[in-house]
């Protein structure tokens, strides 16, 4: 519970994703960020969210994440418009 609230009340998008990429958790900051309410996004790709050219590659760079482990994208924060 505490760490729900706390990810409730942060001013930073939080966003978890499954190992597919798709969407399980989008806190209320991420919904004011990204103008999606949580029910509209959950269960979709997290690429949905992110200009090209991240969105054409970020599902490669999952899947080699999870196969060798090695964070060379994956990990790495970044500022998108």
């Amino acid at each position: 519970r505490y760490i729900q609230a706390m990810l409730n009340t942060v001013v930073d998008g939080v966003m978890t994703i499954d190992e597919k990429g798709l969407i399980q958790g989008f806190n209320p900051s991420a919904e004011r960020i990204f103008g999606y309410r949580a029910e509209e996004v959950s269960g979709q790709n997290i690429n949905k969210l992110m200009p090209e050219p991240y969105r054409g590659s970020h599902d490669s760079y999952l899947a080699d994440y999870l196969r060798t482990g090695v964070a060379k994208v994956i990990g790495v924060g970044r500022e998108v418009q």
